[in-house]
């Protein structure tokens, strides 16, 4: 804590977490950003299939649904996309996973862990409810966009550590080039005014270095009105 009480260090560490601060706000909000975006258009593909599946149920039949949901899932075209058909009570019937976790008869859209897999991928998953009382599930597993995330995730903490040093460096650079002078001007003020007393009153003139260095930045400074009178400064 020492530190802290250096006018030029409480600035370095001002600047410093300004810096970070501004970056931690900025990628916030990138990342919030990208993740909604991913998220909205999972969802679509899965209400575009689903609504496929559903006008395919109403011109051709449920047989023909039955026979495209069982060719989709023995053959997948994507391999994230999975299918479920459900009895009213949430048995499955024919699809992709052999149960849904959580499964609720009232939501329309369902949120799950795969566990069946090995990477245990996230799940999204609209849920329609067919004539005869079962339940057409269309769901996407977000491996990509999880894995997407991870990513800029990872590459969020590298770059706070890099902007940290950053920071750090931008802040030791401005309270390098502040002279610390001008953050004591009433401290060099009150010296000077002292000195300048304290010379006049003993009639005294610098013989010493740290004396005549003292007065020359105080003359510098304009604090103290010149001296030419014969002085001696006393030792101290």
């Amino acid at each position: 804590m020492r530190l802290l009480r250096s006018t030029t260090s409480r600035l370095a560490l001002a600047v410093s977490v300004a810096f970070l601060l501004a970056f931690i706000v900025l990628g916030t909000g990138v990342y919030a950003a990208v993740s909604t975006l991913l998220e909205r258009d999972a969802h679509e593909v899965v209400r575009t299939d689903a609504a496929g599946l559903r006008d395919l149920y109403r011109h051709a039949g449920y047989a023909r649904l039955r026979e495209e949901l069982e060719a989709r899932i023995g053959t997948p075209d994507d391999p994230d996309m999975l299918y479920m058909l459900l009895d009213s009570h949430g048995n499955v019937i024919a699809g992709t996973l052999v149960d849904v976790p959580g499964w609720n008869g009232r939501a329309r859209w369902l949120q799950f862990i795969d566990e069946a897999s090995d990477d245990t991928p996230r799940v999204i998953a609209q849920q329609q409810v067919l004539d005869n009382g079962q339940y057409l599930l269309t769901g996407l597993r977000m491996r990509s966009e999880d894995g997407f995330l991870r990513l800029i995730l990872h590459s969020a903490l590298a770059a706070l550590l890099a902007a940290a040093v950053m920071g750090a460096m931008v802040g030791g650079w401005a309270a390098w080039t502040v002279p610390p002078s001008a953050w004591r001007p009433a401290r060099w003020t009150c010296a000077c005014a002292a000195m300048a007393a304290a010379m006049r009153s003993t009639g005294s003139r610098c013989a010493s270095t740290a004396c005549s260095t003292g007065y020359r930045r105080c003359s510098m400074r304009s604090a103290m009105p010149p001296i030419t009178s014969p002085m001696t400064c006393a030792p101290r």
